[in-house]
Order: C-alpha cells, then sequence, then structure tokens
C-alpha cells in the first residue's frame, strides 16, 4: 500500500522533493507552489510517482531546474499523457520517464517510454495514433523538451 505523500514530509520521496523544489525554484508566487495540490483533485508529484519509473532521478532534477520556464506544462503533460497512453495503449503498460540527451549537440529532453507486450506492427500503428489524437497537438508548447516512445516490455 502506497503512503500518502505529505509535500512537507517529502524526505522518503527524493522524486518529490526534486519536483517540488523545481516548482518552488521557478517561481516564488505562492499560486505556483500550491501547483502541485491542483491538478485533477489530487497531487500532481504522487501521481508522477505512481504511475512512472523514474529512471535517473539526479539528471531529472537537473533538467528541470534547467527548463524551470516549463516545469509547469511539462509535468502537466506527464500526467495527461499517463492517461491518454493508457486510454489508447490499454492499461497493461509501463511507463517510464527518462532524460534523453546528446552531450555532443548539446541536447537533452524528458522522454517517456512506453513499455507494452504489443508487437511492433501493432506499437507503430498505436503510437501513430496518440502522435494524431493528441501529441502533435502538444509538443510545439513543449519546445522540443519532451518525446514519447515504446519499447518492448
Amino acid at each position: 500500500m502506497q503512503k500518502n505523500v505529505d509535500l512537507l514530509d517529502y524526505q522518503d520521496y527524493p522524486m518529490v522533493s526534486i519536483l517540488y523544489n523545481s516548482l518552488t525554484i521557478q517561481s516564488r508566487n505562492k499560486e505556483l507552489a500550491e501547483f502541485p495540490k491542483r491538478f485533477y483533485g489530487e497531487n500532481v508529484l504522487e501521481s508522477i510517482l505512481k504511475n512512472y519509473h523514474i529512471e535517473n532521478s539526479k539528471k531529472l532534477e537537473e533538467f528541470l531546474l534547467k527548463n524551470s520556464k516549463l516545469t509547469e506544462i511539462l509535468l502537466e503533460t506527464i500526467i495527461f499523457a499517463e492517461k491518454k497512453i493508457k486510454e489508447i495503449f490499454g492499461h497493461k503498460v509501463e511507463l517510464h520517464l527518462r532524460i534523453h540527451e546528446d552531450p555532443e549537440e548539446d541536447w537533452e529532453e524528458i522522454l517517456i517510454v512506453i513499455k507494452s507486450s504489443c508487437d511492433a506492427k501493432t506499437s507503430r500503428k498505436l503510437m501513430d495514433k496518440l502522435d494524431e489524437e493528441w501529441f502533435l497537438d502538444v509538443m510545439p508548447k513543449l519546445d522540443n523538451k519532451l518525446c514519447i516512445t515504446e519499447e518492448p516490455l
């Protein structure tokens, strides 16, 4: 059973600390500091921790700090992506968050990896559907800082 996360008591949840601190750094504005509490009637950070496997949280923290102007839209998109992915791929997928980078090009992005048991042809069709129904419309708002891909489970 997963413990409820209180933002005042997040030392046992390093990813909560990372994301909450990124939002706080983004602005001292009380409204933005309260942002994690308002999304879909549940805590954004709890939802991310519950629905994604986070790979290398230190790199994710660094990325969010470097891209603090996009933190809110990135987090909202990550939350909504989980719901849209499961609507299209079904609930038997694993979702991973990782930083994808190319140091030679000085470029990085958050990568949502959908791990599914679908064959390659079905996966491609489902990825195309995800793009057409949602992601291609969202991409321009994200400044090329978020991408979604699929890998076999």
